[in-house]
């Protein structure tokens, strides 16, 4: 769809201490525009 774009999940490095125990409350993409 975005063909300019590279998205990444990045949310395993991201996620704190406080929501391990539910992963499913915390997501982090990083989205970069490709050269």
């Amino acid at each position: 769809a975005f063909p300019d774009l590279t998205v990444e999940e990045i949310t395993h490095s991201t996620i704190p201490p406080d929501f391990q125990r539910n992963p499913r409350i915390h997501n982090c993409w990083k989205i970069t525009r490709r050269a």
